[in-house]
């Protein structure tokens, strides 16, 4: 008997010292954005497979495509994001499980990137239904374009769908409705998920996650159509990737939300700024959001790895993002990002009415800049003053404007906001605003 506990024991012994010298994994899901396929990232998961295999040898690095059914009448992004939360945990459990070693990342491009953060936030917040087990195995966020509050060309093909659908021209088959409201500036899930990411009881969670996600953000800004700069965002410079402006494209965001007693009169000193990203890890490249000739080196597409760098250090290719992602995959030493000096910025309010009834005619909110140079709206410039009324009766309102770099040195201002409507008590707001960042506002009535 006691040979046999001692065989057990021995037994148990070996198998579990062959567990725990299991080759850790590091999976890296590349997510791509609505409309599209893997085939966004190009040479991505190919090139930095061969990387890892120098830096990390004794990891099974594997670089795997999440193809989700982009175009859908139904899926969200919510939808998406549970998807994504099943594949994960379905691919560890595939290669044998969960270890403890074992870490995954999260490489997202557009839309990717909105599936990928409320996956993570659910995770981290306990959702059984987003696998919270996945939580303490993440690695890295790395976003490429993703348009966290908004992009005025999902209004735009919103609006185009119909058309397109009743002229049966195949893009429409691509573009799913719900997908598109999510991603429409002043959208239901930009202010949801705004005010999660600002809720107090969400801090710690928030927190974590940032952290042991080490978030990384690449917004796009076309130098190529500053021509056009007039038609969109900021001052002198195409402020956009083509389709998601800078404002939109940074995750971080200077915030006031109304406490349960509330003055009518808000000063600035009363908004606070998240910081869920370092600055250095908040990087403005020189790209298209899916340009129209990647392979070229003057119109880099912000997340397409370029045939070129298939066969050559990540140091020698020219891409804008690729070398970065890199460096910060691997904890690389990284080189410094190059500055670009930006101007716009944005307002998102969202008004609470709480089921009261409204003239909807005769509300006015009216916007006046107090600081030097700075510019609310321009008047060419297309959805730069984007309302809408949700369902429940809320107002939502997404509004550019700029600071002007020719009359101050300053990144910062102040916009004055006062909103009046008939039986309802007038509201005045100062909103602190910056450069390539947004404010949100929300606000009871």
């Amino acid at each position: 008997m006691l040979s046999k506990i001692l065989t057990t024991i021995c037994l148990s012994f070996i198998f579990s010292s062959f567990a725990w010298a299991q080759t850790p994994k590091h999976y890296v899901f590349l997510v791509h954005g609505i409309g599209a396929s893997p085939t966004t990232f190009g040479k991505m998961g190919e090139t930095l497979k061969r990387e890892s295999q120098g830096f990390d040898p004794h990891t099974d690095w594997q670089f795997i495509n999440f193809a989700y059914q982009t175009g859908s009448a139904t899926k969200d992004v919510a939808i998406f994001s549970k998807e994504l939360s099943d594949y994960i945990a379905e691919s560890f459990r595939n290669a044998g499980g969960l270890n403890p070693e074992d870490k995954f990342s999260l490489v997202m491009h557009s839309q990717g990137g909105l599936i990928g953060l409320n996956f993570l936030l659910k995770s981290f917040m306990g959702d059984s239904n987003y696998h919270p087990e996945l939580k303490h195995h993440l690695d890295a966020f790395v976003t490429m374009g993703t348009p966290y509050w908004g992009a005025k060309i999902a209004i735009f093909a919103n609006r185009m769908m119909p058309i397109l659908s009743y002229l049966r021209i195949p893009l429409s088959e691509k573009f799913g409705v719900e997908e598109l409201k999510d991603m429409e500036l002043a959208s239901d899930f930009a202010a949801q998920m705004r005010e999660t990411l600002i809720d107090p009881k969400n801090q710690e969670v928030v927190r974590e996650m940032t952290t042991q996600g080490r978030f990384l953000v690449f917004a796009g800004v076309t130098e190529r159509l500053n021509l056009l700069a007039p038609f969109v965002t900021g001052k002198n410079r195409y402020e956009d990737d083509t389709a998601v402006p800078i404002p939109s494209s940074k995750l971080d965001f200077i915030y006031y939300k109304d406490p349960e007693f509330y003055n009518d009169y808000v000063t600035a000193n009363e908004f606070s700024e998240t910081h869920m990203v370092e600055a250095e890890n908040n990087i403005v490249v020189n790209a298209f959001h899916a340009s129209p000739f990647p392979q070229k080196s003057k119109f880099p597409g912000i997340a397409k790895v370029p045939d070129r760098c298939a066969n050559i250090s990540y140091r020698d290719c020219d891409h804008p993002t690729y070398p970065t992602l890199v460096e910060h995959l691997f904890k690389l030493q990284r080189e410094p990002a190059f500055v670009r000096d930006l101007t716009s910025f944005a307002i998102d309010l969202k008004i609470n009415l709480k089921g009261k009834s409204i003239d909807r005619k005769k509300m006015s909110i009216a916007f006046k800049g107090l600081t030097t140079g700075l510019k609310i709206g321009k008047d060419i410039e297309l959805y730069n003053k984007v309302s809408r009324w949700s369902d429940e009766g809320d107002f939502r309102l997404y509004h550019t404007g700029y600071i002007d770099s020719k009359k101050t040195t300053s990144t910062v201002g102040r916009v004055e906001m006062i909103i009046t409507a008939p039986g309802f008590k007038d509201r005045t707001v100062i909103v602190p605003v910056k450069s390539a960042q947004s404010t949100f506002i929300e606000l009871n009535w």
